[in-house]
């Protein structure tokens, strides 16, 4: 499929599995989105450390930290990671009914009815988009 699009998104199981291995060895960016919580933050990385032992670039990982409760909280996540040596946005999800609205209605993180919550979501995006890019 890769010869076919630009962009493909692949929401993957967290676990190093075979066909986790198979989309992050024939991916440029993996994105690996996080809550706040060791619960969500330890198998996360743990996920990417597997990733590393079977021959993924710890340059092509990169986390996202969503559904912080806290400017805080979104803060000593992105330390942790940072701590493990990878990469992380700068921009934090933070934990807000309308963007689990819009996801569960089939929209993007940027298509809620609040202006304010639109623009985290797309300044996220603008993110990958550089680093991609």
């Amino acid at each position: 499929m890769a010869d076919k699009f630009d962009l493909l998104i692949i929401d993957g199981r967290p676990a190093a599995e075979t066909t986790s291995l198979d989309v992050a060895e024939n991916s440029d960016l993996v994105l690996i989105s996080t809550g706040t919580s060791i619960d969500d933050l330890e198998p996360s990385l743990e996920l990417a450390r597997e990733l590393i032992k079977k021959g993924i670039s710890r340059d092509k990982i990169v986390f996202s930290v969503a559904k912080s409760p806290s400017d805080s909280e979104g803060r000593k996540a992105k330390a942790t990671i940072e701590e493990w040596n990878f990469a992380v946005l700068d921009t934090v999800i933070p934990f807000k009914s309308g963007y689990s609205s819009a996801l569960d209605s089939g929209r993007a993180l940027f298509e809620t009815p609040f202006k304010t919550l639109n623009e985290v979501a797309k300044k996220m995006v603008e993110e990958i988009h550089d680093i991609i890019n």
